[in-house]
């Protein structure tokens, strides 16, 4: 009873096993969070690379604008410094380059000092142009003398501001290339820890490491319970076969027996009759 007991035992947890093992060998069931932590890396590293990213473009793009917008002004100023040195000569007017000297004292005002951008924005006022008035021009060009002496002092202030946005700018370009460059030290080292992540996933090392170990464990308590059931149904076998065989033995010696004592008590009982006719 104890034999079969442990037999059916046995074969209820080698069913379970074979259920186990099946389904550590299909990947249905994971051993370690390893794969969880993996994706969840990976998410990680891929939304880090693209808001860098995103940041990166829009810095990029904030700085093609400036750029732009400071190589407009140098060429301006440039211009600016040409026109007004040719008009100290001839007397062109600095009001034709109103508008756009304006634009370039306000662009280069947060970086410029303030004096000069006072002194030019001053400069370009209409008021400092005095109104046409025919009888003094025709005397004496006091106006043009005026105008040549304000001149030279703009000529200096757009001479520094052009300095100014050409340091500016370089300072720029230099920022812009040393931004470009960390960028691309940063993507590299990201992308090489997403692809590690990526293969890590792929090879899933600890979870495989843990099913193997489950798997050989299991493999080997199946095997275990196998052989053991198997040695305790040849033993149940052998046990069924000896107990009737000593059933049989043992029913055997019972009649024997029995025909041995009714033989005795015939004996006995021919011997008691035997006695009484010689009495007789």
């Amino acid at each position: 009873n104890a034999k079969t007991t442990s037999i059916a035992a046995n074969e209820a947890r080698i069913q379970e096993l074979a259920a186990y093992i099946d389904d550590l060998s299909s990947g249905r069931i994971e051993l370690t969070s390893e794969r969880e932590e993996l994706e969840a890396e990976i998410k990680e590293l891929e939304k880090a690379i693209e808001e860098e990213t995103a940041m990166r473009e829009k810095e990029n793009a904030d700085y093609l604008a400036a750029k732009d917008e400071m190589d407009k002004a140098i060429a301006a100023l440039e211009s600016a410094v040409a026109t007004l040195e040719t008009a100290q000569s001839n007397g062109t007017a600095l009001n034709s380059m109103s508008t756009e000297l304006k634009k370039i004292a306000k662009l280069g005002s947060a970086f410029l000092a303030k004096k000069d951008v006072d002194g030019l924005m001053k400069a370009l006022q209409p008021s400092d142009v005095p109104d046409a008035d025919w009888e003094k021009l025709n005397r004496e060009a006091t106006f043009k003398q005026k105008y040549q002496s304000r001149s030279g002092n703009i000529l200096d202030i757009l001479k520094d501001m052009t300095a100014t946005f050409i340091d500016n700018r370089d300072a720029a370009i230099e920022a812009e290339e040393k931004a470009v460059e960390n960028f691309d030290a940063l993507m590299g080292s990201k992308n090489e820890q997403l692809d590690a992540a990526k293969q890590a996933l792929l090879d899933k090392s600890k979870e495989k490491g843990a099913r193997a170990e489950a798997l050989s464990t299991s493999k080997a308590e199946k095997e275990d319970r196998e052989g053991q059931n198997d040695r305790d149904t040849v033993f149940l076998a052998d046990t069924k076969s000896a107990c009737e065989t000593k059933a049989e033995e043992w029913a055997e010696r019972v009649r024997l027996r029995t025909a041995e004592i009714a033989s005795i008590g015939e004996a006995i009982s021919e011997i008691g009759r035997a006695s009484c006719r010689e009495r007789v």
